[in-house]
């Protein structure tokens, strides 16, 4: 990772420390180390390789050293009713406008369609790309899986300490074989190498953004026309699955987010339903997406 590349992160005063080890346990762990220590501004971790990455409900994440962006960013939100689990959608909406960005930058169309499902790296650029998001933290091109969110609290008991982990998957040219079915890299879908260091920078700005305006608004209202529209489940049918849950009402249909970040489904009947962020897993009917 270029860190030049990096500076104008602290140089514009979006963040106020950059920090990067080659090898660590995981960002999330090297950012507690400061918030830990009461560091009171937005700070930035990375890392080139993560022994123990780590996903929702504790999987482990795969972090190769020199072809994925490994980071995570450590805010301080003023506000105490503010949602953990809105900040995760926040950082899927700014991750998903961010690889948009640089898909229409580098000749992709910008399309409510997405790219075929399959990870030939000889994909013309004339093909159509987006990223979706699949509620609430993963972020998809072409019906696979190129990011995760981990968020995280340290609160204490007077000052919250919000650190979001994000694993991008950029450059792989090839997965583990039990990821295959539902991961990609960027450079898979595209068939192009990314600049790892341009896309940290898009963001990161975009995050830190958005979790201004969402503190000064309180919820996620300014932005559900956004984030619905990159639902890649909206109006589809939805199998939704839990430890200790009983869903008898399966396949729902998805119909987008409410102002607190809950999933809307919709059962056989019409009835609309809140499903809160947790434990509750959302999968189409044929698979991940």
């Amino acid at each position: 990772m270029d860190l030049l590349k990096l500076e104008s992160l602290t140089g514009d005063g979006v963040i106020s420390r950059l920090l990067y080890r080659e090898e660590v346990t995981s960002t999330n762990d090297m950012i507690m180390e400061i918030a830990r220590q009461g560091y009171p501004e937005k700070a930035l971790a990375l890392c080139e390789i993560q022994t123990a990455g780590r996903g929702r409900k504790g999987r482990h994440w795969e972090s190769p050293a020199g072809s994925g962006i490994w980071m995570s960013l450590l805010l301080h939100p003023q506000r105490k009713d503010l949602l953990l689990s809105s900040i995760t959608l926040l950082a899927a909406l700014a991750i998903t406008r961010s690889i948009n960005e640089e898909l229409l930058e580098m000749g992709f169309a910008d399309s409510s369609q997405t790219l075929r499902n399959n990870t030939d790296t000889k994909t013309s650029s004339s093909s159509i790309l987006n990223a979706q998001i699949k509620w609430p933290n993963d972020v998809i091109v072409g019906s696979k899986k190129v990011c995760g969110i981990l968020t995280e609290m340290i609160s204490d008991g007077t000052n919250n300490n919000i650190i979001v982990g994000i694993g991008i998957n950029v450059n792989q040219t090839a997965f583990p074989e039990e990821l295959l079915e539902k991961g990609i890299s960027l450079a898979m879908a595209t068939g192009r190498q990314w600049n790892r260091e341009s896309l940290v920078v898009r963001v990161i700005k975009h995050l830190v953004l958005l979790e201004d305006e969402f503190e000064n608004v309180g919820d996620l209202s300014p932005f559900l026309e956004e984030y619905n529209s990159l639902l890649i489940s909206k109006d589809k049918e939805v199998v939704l699955t839990a430890d200790n849950i009983d869903f008898p009402d399966n396949p729902y249909t998805a119909r987008g987010i409410t102002k607190t970040g809950a999933l809307i489904v919709e059962d056989k009947m019409g009835k609309s339903h809140d499903i809160s962020f947790g434990e509750v897993s959302v999968r189409g009917l044929l698979g991940y997406v």
